[in-house]
């Protein structure tokens, strides 16, 4: 259950009351933002609303931070289209592709060892059958207990 404060600071970012004209202050408005998130929760909603563009770095922003765990992980994964990615090398845009690859190579190295948040990439209109190329721990839904994710 989100707190008051996490409620108006997610309420904050998905108004865009970060947004500035200069690119400088968007930047730090964003980091605070994302500096007073809380829990994993905080987190996990905060991934939902945040633009998905890659110029302001939101989406590494998420993976970056302290509280970044499985199930949030698989779930930037899994929305960004791997199987696509996979299927057409070269195609997909580079910052996708990269962050693709990023999140994989962190998996890879354990470096999403909680499970609050749970997600199956099952219930993500980017699963198929056919998932060549898709590392085997991306695959597995997490045990988490917060919410169920619906991408």
């Amino acid at each position: 259950m989100l707190t008051p404060a996490q409620q108006e600071r997610l309420q904050s970012l998905h108004a865009y009351e970060w947004a500035d004209d200069d690119p400088e202050t968007t930047t730090q408005n964003l980091d605070t933002i994302f500096k007073e998130i809380e829990t994993e929760e905080e987190l996990w909603y905060a991934s939902f609303i945040v633009p998905w563009g890659f110029a302001d770095g939101s989406l590494h922003r998420i993976l970056n931070h302290k509280l970044c765990e499985r199930g949030i992980a698989l779930f930037l994964y899994w929305a960004l289209d791997p199987i696509s990615c996979h299927r057409n090398e070269g195609a997909s845009p580079l910052p996708i592709a990269a962050l693709i690859t990023e999140i994989e190579g962190r998996f890879d190295q354990g470096h999403f060892d909680t499970e609050h948040i749970a997600f199956s990439p099952l219930d993500s209109p980017n699963y198929h059958a056919d998932h060549t190329g898709i590392p085997t721990p991306l695959l597995a839904p997490t045990t988490g207990q917060i919410g169920r994710a619906h991408v």
